[in-house]
């Protein structure tokens, strides 16, 4: 089936779509930083000297750039100095709790009187002392900071850090997170760190030996323990969680990967239709005697249709089939502004009713006063009562899914297999279960790992692809059986036909009954107004005019209840690693 195979395409597609959306911002100040090198130099007093310099180029004015290099608890930031080139500057440097602010105010004259125009070049170099980071232990001593910060509003496009020991001899180092590109190499006394990937911080924890600091080493922080083991448990431990959720996440994106790929695998097995012999073009007939809701359920004009659940247009074709068999009567009457209104009154032994059919009783006699219903006010009060909207659609919507679960559970089967969809609904509600789950988690093993996790990105896009799922329609990813595809052939072909009126015309119903059966079934599938205006001109006006489907739909009773159900349709409610001192990052304005 064509549609069926588009329908297929379509979803696929946005799904595909969906996958590879990224984030899209903007800053007021348009710029990039080319570059960025940080020089590191381990000091035998324990303090570390830094000099930053930062290459930027700016696409629009600027006033300045900023500078934020956080630190710990007993740590200090001394002697700051930043110069530039490219453009004159003044700096101001802000002590907060935890963090140095540094803002540097950049402008094309001396005279500092105007700031900076677009396509400059500046070079930034700010240069600190470091103090208090440095872990003197028994056995080693220790460095443990971040060469890069992951707080930078711009991400540098290319990296590079010098790190500088008395010797390299004995060097113990470690570069974290696991997984981030990094190459390194040593000139003499010094390591070269350098990455392309600055999406994230880059931390290193080095061991140095004790020889290489002053036996007081003022700037250090000393402990009376050995440290070497801990400090290689502390990494081992991080690697090990580190592989984990590296495991996690090449899960996380597998299943994003089988979530576009399970609908095809599922429609192939399980979705494609069986082949028949029926090649009919119209049918003039209903193709069978079933109840209009039944009709509605299983062939109803859906492009996305959840076979077996009726639609809003089922429930008025059950008013209408009542209506026909006299269960509710019609009389035309004026209102009080003399418009005119149509008064509905159950009638007849409704206990004979099917339970889906007493159950729409049950649902027009909400509007029930002095046991007739004004079809005037029920329009008024689902459109301007948002209680009664409420009311009316939660039971509409229970009857509905009633209607599926119970009438159509023994009747389904012989015309529809729904296993695929099934499975899909299966798979789907499980994707969204652990997408919600991964982006939670992410938020605690980030608190208590340090580790860079990107679990919410992917739990999102397992989230949409399972909502889309779950709620992808029957019959694409079920089937029907030969019987039911017939069937299903047959009463679109009769929607055809009740469609073309050049066919009615040429071969119209026998009598005012058959124009009656063909008006509720032609609701039921949703060209109800195609049938009416055939109807006004075929059938005697003597007789239409004692009618009472006619004058439900002449004097506007269909039309009424037509327009509020569907606003009810359209508005239904439903320590470790990465604690590393420094780093930090920066920004323009």
């Amino acid at each position: 089936m064509k549609l069926k195979n588009k329908t297929v395409t379509i979803l696929l597609i946005s799904i595909f779509i969906l996958s590879v959306i990224g984030e899209v911002s903007a800053d007021d100040v348009s710029y990039t930083i080319s570059s960025l090198t940080t020089d590191m130099t381990v000091n035998t007093n324990g303090s570390i000297s830094i000099m930053d310099t930062i290459d930027y180029f700016f696409d629009s004015d600027a006033n300045g750039v900023y500078r934020t290099i956080p630190y710990h608890p007993g740590e200090s930031i001394k002697n700051i100095n930043v110069t530039t080139e490219g453009a004159y500057s003044t700096y101001t440097v802000i002590h907060n709790d935890g963090e140095e602010n540094i803002r540097i105010y950049l402008y094309a004259d001396a005279a500092h009187t105007k700031k900076i125009s677009p396509n400059c070049e500046v070079k930034v170099k700010i240069s600190y002392e470091l103090c208090n980071n440095t872990q003197i232990y028994t056995d080693t001593g220790m460095i443990f900071c971040k060469v890069l910060g992951s707080e930078w509003d711009q991400k540098p496009e290319k990296f590079t850090s010098h790190v500088t020991f008395q010797s390299k001899k004995g060097i113990q180092y470690w570069i974290n997170p696991q997984g981030i590109k990094t190459n390194t190499t040593w000139n003499n006394n010094t390591l070269t760190i350098t990455s392309k990937d600055t999406s994230n911080y880059i931390e290193i924890r080095a061991a140095i030996p004790l020889k290489q600091f002053d036996s007081d080493s003022k700037y250090a922080n000393h402990s009376n323990r050995p440290g070497l083991e801990e400090m290689k448990k502390v990494q081992d431990t991080y690697e090990l969680n580190t592989g984990i959720i590296n495991v996690i996440t090449t899960i996380l994106k597998g299943l994003i990967v089988v979530g576009i790929i399970a609908p095809i695998v599922v429609y192939l097995k399980y979705g494609r239709e069986p082949k028949i012999d029926y090649q009919g073009i119209y049918e003039r007939e209903p193709p069978t005697k079933d109840k209009p809701l039944v009709v509605n359920a299983l062939h109803g004009k859906s492009k996305f249709k959840d076979v077996g659940k009726p639609n809003m247009d089922g429930l008025k074709a059950t008013i209408m089939d009542l209506i026909n068999r006299k269960f509710i009567s019609i009389d035309i009457v004026n209102d009080e502004n003399e418009l005119k209104d149509t008064i509905l009154k159950i009638s007849g032994n409704i206990d004979s009713l099917e339970k889906f059919e007493k159950d729409v009783i049950s649902m027009l006699r909400l509007f029930e006063i002095s046991n007739t219903i004004s079809v005037n006010q029920m329009s008024d009060l689902l459109s301007n009562d948002d209680d009664m909207k409420k009311i009316f659609n939660e039971k509409y919507e229970n009857w509905c899914s009633e209607f599926k679960n119970d009438y159509m559970s023994k009747k389904l089967p012989e015309y529809f297999i729904s296993t695929g969809d099934d499975y899909i609904d299966k798979f789907g509600i499980a994707l969204i279960t652990i997408g919600v789950i991964s982006a939670i988690c992410e938020r605690i093993l980030i608190k208590f790992t340090n580790i860079p996790i990107d679990f919410v990105f992917p739990g999102i896009l397992l989230i949409i692809i399972g909502f889309i799922l779950a709620k992808m329609p029957s019959s694409i990813e079920g089937r029907w059986t030969k019987k039911g595809l017939e069937y299903h052939k047959k009463w679109n072909n009769f929607r055809k036909y009740l469609e073309d009126y050049s066919l009615i015309k040429e071969h119209p119903p026998e009598s005012i009954v058959i124009w009656n059966e063909y008006l509720v079934y032609a609701t039921s599938l949703g060209v109800a107004e195609e049938v009416y205006k055939s109807m006004k001109l075929e059938v005697d006006q003597n007789l239409y005019n004692t009618n009472d489907l006619f004058l439900f739909y002449h004097f506007g009773g269909f039309r009424t209840i037509n327009t509020s159900f569907n606003v009810i349709a359209t508005s239904s409610y439903v320590g470790g690693v990465g604690g590393g001192s420094g780093g930090g990052g920066g920004g323009a304005f």
